[in-house]
């Protein structure tokens, strides 16, 4: 019994046939956009980033400047925060020192 072979279904290879034919046409065009893009991204985003950073960091000081609490506040955290890792550090240094 002979079965005869599936055929590719027509929508398949219709979107096949525009994609390589735009390829085949525009290959060229296409690699020389994709290129640019990329240098153009890889020069100007450290550029975006940091200038994103800066006025994130100004928006930052102008909140501190309207409520000077807020840098209380945030200097209390870092404190305990620092007071917890001391902690933590003396407690490793405890049980090492105990297993000696």
């Amino acid at each position: 019994m002979d079965v005869p072979p599936n055929p590719t279904p027509d929508p398949v290879q219709s979107v096949f046939d525009q994609v390589t034919g735009i390829l085949s046409n525009y290959g060229w065009t296409i690699l020389f956009i994709v290129v640019v893009a990329n240098l153009l991204w890889s020069h100007f985003y450290p550029k975006f980033k940091k200038w994103r950073e800066r006025v994130e960091e100004q928006e930052k000081e102008a909140e501190y400047k309207k409520d000077p609490s807020l840098i209380i506040a945030r200097e209390e955290r870092l404190c305990k925060a620092r007071q917890r890792m001391a902690e933590e550090h003396e407690r490793l240094a405890l049980e090492h020192e105990e297993k000696k």
